[in-house]
């Protein structure tokens, strides 16, 4: 209810109208990248290439290998998941698992 409430309150289109202004820290890296194809695609790429149990799907989508969660493909995604604590969590159950090689 009090989501309602707050969203009767404001006045129409005033979350867009402020994510809006140029350079505003709360523009979403979405719209501040909407016309550069070019430099998010090679961003996509590097990222891919850094991150080995990243794998693309034959929807487009982002599949993370260590926790089987499928992403958008979207940098501040990927991003987020990859520094995220269930990632980190799952990373260290698997690194533990994973046999040790002997020094003998």
């Amino acid at each position: 209810e009090r989501e309602q409430e707050a969203e009767a309150a404001a006045p129409a289109g005033a979350f867009w109208a402020r994510c809006d202004v140029e350079g505003a820290p709360h523009v979403s890296w979405y719209r501040r990248h909407r016309n550069d194809g070019a430099a998010a695609l090679a961003e996509m790429a590097k990222f891919m290439a850094t991150h080995t149990d990243a794998t693309r799907l034959a929807s487009g989508k982002i599949r993370c290998e260590t926790t089987g969660h499928e992403l958008a493909p979207q940098l501040p995604a990927l991003h987020g998941h990859w520094a995220g604590k269930a990632y980190r969590k799952q990373a260290n159950r698997k690194r533990k698992a994973e046999p040790k090689e002997s020094l003998a």
